[in-house]
């Protein structure tokens, strides 16, 4: 207990001599606020534990990105924004971000001379949180891929139904030419599946412009 203490007492210290302040909150949970250069930390987090050490080194990691990357710090807080909104790629970059803060955090438990002892359990169970929705991202782009493919494989089969049709007879002459030559057309693409890709790429491009068009539309609302 007093060594894990005195990991406490040395951290925060460190977090001090850094001209950091560390704000009480009633929120749950740590937050690094580089506008107000501190670190928020719930009123019933028990500084005693090892864990509640590593998740200050991990904060003061993202003091070290915001200080080494000043110009970063706009877009990064553009970044938590989109990824709330549950885009793939804000994700995937504040995975990425969260990562980084926790490799920072440990060189900093080993310079200062803080125990890093069950450091990678402190980490996992965060970053699991953050590993959620990128989970859930490429689960629901995969359902929607397939979707995509699976429409485009019965208008296949509903056109080549229609092509083993008769043509009515009282069309005229050239327009039964001209149709006789689109189901022949269409009958041969069936036969190697390259009119379902024709259709199954025409709906994946419509689809990726919508979440283009969707990322756009949220980064104007952040």
């Amino acid at each position: 207990m007093n060594g894990e203490m005195n990991d406490v007492s040395v951290m925060l210290q460190h977090i001090r001599n850094e001209k950091i302040n560390i704000e009480l909150s009633q929120k749950e949970g740590f937050s690094f606020n580089p506008n107000k250069k501190s670190i928020n930390m719930p009123y019933s987090v028990d500084l005693g534990k090892p864990e509640s050490v590593h998740i200050l080194a991990h904060e003061f990691g993202h003091y070290l990105q915001r200080n080494r990357y000043s110009s970063l710090t706009y877009p990064a807080s553009v970044m938590r924004g989109m990824a709330n909104k549950g885009h793939l790629v804000p994700s995937c970059y504040i995975f990425l971000e969260e990562i980084d803060a926790w490799v920072r955090g440990f060189a900093l438990c080993k310079r200062i001379g803080v125990s890093t002892k069950g450091y990678l359990g402190s980490v996992l169970k965060p970053l699991g949180s953050y590993l959620k929705p990128i989970y859930r991202n490429v689960f629901i782009t995969i359902k929607k891929v397939i979707s995509l493919y699976l429409i485009s494989f019965t208008i296949t089969k509903i056109l080549k139904i229609s092509s083993e049709k008769d043509i009515p007879p009282n069309l005229p002459t050239f327009l039964k030419d001209d149709m006789l030559l689109f189901w022949s057309e269409i009958q041969n693409y069936t036969l190697d599946a390259h009119f379902t890709l024709a259709i199954f790429n025409v709906l994946i491009i419509i689809y990726f412009f919508g979440r283009i068009l969707r990322f756009l539309k949220s980064l104007m609302e952040v």
